[in-house]
This record gives structure tokens, sequence and C-alpha cells, in this order.
């Protein structure tokens, strides 16, 4: 991506001089003045070198914070997030981090690990690059508080853990993932609080048969190799369960850290990559606070502003059922508070292999 290109797709005069580090992320942003004192401050503490953030015409005060941090570059730009929200990273990442480590979180999710928050990304990096391996599987941890979200008063810069503690257990499935074009991860994870919460409606309601089917082939599990590759028979198994599963369930896990490689290709966001990187067996968890008190007018600006996925298909059915969260407390019998990476590892949702236990083990 050459000097016209970046200037173009952002509609900028100049190219922002960056200097990368050996762990940078590149962010998307709009309207996140709540949420951004502390994820700035999250990232800093893991050892992120370099932040470049977009920022898509905001108009909360995102932009004064941003300009005020020390690791922040800040692109402005009002270019339609629509159609350019996969552009805009990809011409980043071949512009300044070719070959380097690059995250890329939203501002509403936290990237933690097996040794977080004692081992910086640093550590992380070394062990990654040791092992072989050139990026990191993801899921998506929904993040909720005990409280009905009208009684939650969030302020800038406080904890997210701190604010909403509790996570769904139970209720994700394992599913393998069409690699022809898209060859990064081998799987996809569905599930969480966001499917228990939003998206109920399927054709049918699964019979004794289907539960089986599904917890003994799909579920996670706490023990098993993530690894591992489907077999067609299971492939078939799962589009035959298809009917009693949630409609357009969204994809609760990502591959946010990898070793960039010029030409890498994402849809959307980083749940699918065309080429091949070689991917730890062990799992990170983006531990994701959506569910803030601004959580309803977050969803109404989506709307209004039709420029996620499908003209804001997920946000138009999180409208559907905004009072229920609001007025009711998320919690169900499967919620459990999160007490450290080790309750993620207990529930299935972050994994550590023996190499990378024993190096958790040297001091």
């Amino acid at each position: 991506m050459d000097i016209f290109q970046i200037t173009d797709i952002f509609d900028v005069k100049d190219v922002p001089s960056v200097r990368a580090g050996r762990v940078n992320a590149i962010v998307t942003c709009y309207n996140e003045a709540l949420r951004l004192p502390y994820f700035l401050k999250f990232y800093q503490s893991l050892g992120v070198e370099q932040l470049i953030v977009i920022d898509n015409g905001s108009t909360d005060g995102s932009g004064e914070i941003l300009d005020a941090h020390p690791l922040v570059t800040r692109i402005y730009t009002t270019k339609s997030f629509k159609q350019h929200k996969t552009i805009w990273r990809e011409a980043l990442a071949n512009q300044f981090f070719a070959h380097r480590w690059v995250i890329f979180p939203d501002v509403d999710e936290l990237l933690v690990y097996p040794g977080w928050p004692d081992r910086d990304m640093q550590w992380l990096i070394s062990y990654l690059e040791a092992s072989g391996y050139d990026a990191l599987f993801t899921p998506m941890v929904d993040m909720y508080p005990s409280a009905p979200l009208s009684e939650l008063h969030y302020e800038p810069g406080e904890n997210f853990i701190e604010a909403c503690p509790y996570f769904d257990t139970g209720n994700y499935r394992l599913v393998p993932q069409n690699t022809k074009r898209w060859q990064t991860p081998p799987y996809r994870l569905y599930g969480g609080a966001r499917e228990r919460l939003f998206h109920r409606g399927r054709d049918r309601d699964p019979t004794w048969a289907d539960q089986l089917l599904l917890r003994l082939l799909f579920f996670l599990r706490r023990k098993g190799d993530p690894g591992r590759k489907f077999q067609k028979w299971e492939t078939r198994a799962l589009e035959r369960l298809d009917a009693c599963l949630p409609d357009n369930p969204p994809n609760m896990s990502k591959v946010p850290l990898c070793r960039w490689r010029p030409g890498t290709r994402f849809p959307g966001g980083p749940h699918r990559w065309n080429f091949e990187y070689r991917l730890a067996p062990d799992w990170g968890a983006l531990l994701h606070f959506k569910y803030l008190q601004d959580f309803g007018s977050k969803v109404d600006e989506a709307v209004s502003r039709g420029q996620h996925m499908g003209s804001a298909t997920f946000y138009k059915l999180y409208q559907d059922h905004i009072q229920d969260v609001t007025a009711n407390s998320p919690m169900f019998s499967g919620s459990k508070r999160f007490t450290g990476y080790r309750s993620l590892l207990d529930a299935g949702l972050m994994r550590a292999s023996k190499a990378l236990r024993q190096e958790l083990g040297r001091k």
C-alpha cells in the first residue's frame, strides 16, 4: 500500500509518522469516550508499544483522549466505516507492521491469556516465536454485571472487569469452518451470553438425539485437542443440526493477534484470515464489554448509522430484546465470576498446552 493509497482511503493529506514496536495495535473507534481511558491503560500495561487508532468521526471527546496518549497515533476520517473498516486495518498493517506482531482489538475488548497479568505480551510473543507459532486464537467472552444494566453506573477509567465480572459457561459449541477461502482458523465458536440473550430464533426445537449429538461432538470442553481437524461426517452431522440451532448467530471467536504477513485479508473483522497462519494450540480470550449502561444508546446509534454488517442486522435484533437486558439481570445458572485466567481455563474458554504450562512454571 503506497502513500497515495493510504491518503486516499482515509481522506488525509499526509501519511502519519508511525514508529513500529515489537507489539502493535490497530483499532477502530467511534464515540468511545466511556471506554477509551481504561482500554488504553490496559493495553499499555500489556506492553503494547504503538496503537494506531482510526477515529471515524467521533464527536464525544474521544479524539482529545486519544491525542493526549503518548502511544497513540490517531487517524481521523469521516469515510464510510461499512465500506472501509477492513481496508483501513489491512492497509495500515501492510504499510507499517509487515512481519511484526499486531493485535486488532475493539475498544470494548481486553486480551487475556495464560500467565496474564503477571506476564506481558512481550513474554507471550517470545513464547509464540520460540514455539514456531505466528497467530493466537481467542474466544470472545461476553462479560456482564449481576444487576440489570439500568443499575450500572460505570465511570471512565474504571476497571471493566470490576464493573462486569460475570461470563457464561456451558453453552458454547466449537464447530468446523470451511477453510477453502479463509484458511485460518479451522474452527469457530458460537454461543455464550449474546446468543442466549438475543439470538433465540430457530426452525425447530432440538430433540434428545440432537442434544446428545451436540454434546458429544461440538460442546466446548475443558479437555481435548482444540487444533484437531473435524471429520467430514462431523460436518455433515452439523448440517443436519442446523435447523435446531439459533438463526444466524454471531461468531464468538477471533484470531486477533498475529505476526502480520503482507497481503493478509480478513472479512469485516479478524474472525477469519485468507492465509494459513501457524496457529498456537494455546488459546487466549477476548473479554468483551459490550454491556455497559450505554448499551441501549450504542445499539440505537448503530442502527441509525447502518454502518455494520448487513445494515446492522445484529443491532436490530438487540433492539428487540433491549428492554429485557435493561430491566432484568443477565445472570443464569451457568454464570461464573471471572477471577483470573484460570477461571477461563476451567470453563474450557482458554487453553494452555503442556509446553506453555511448563513455560509458566519457570520463574
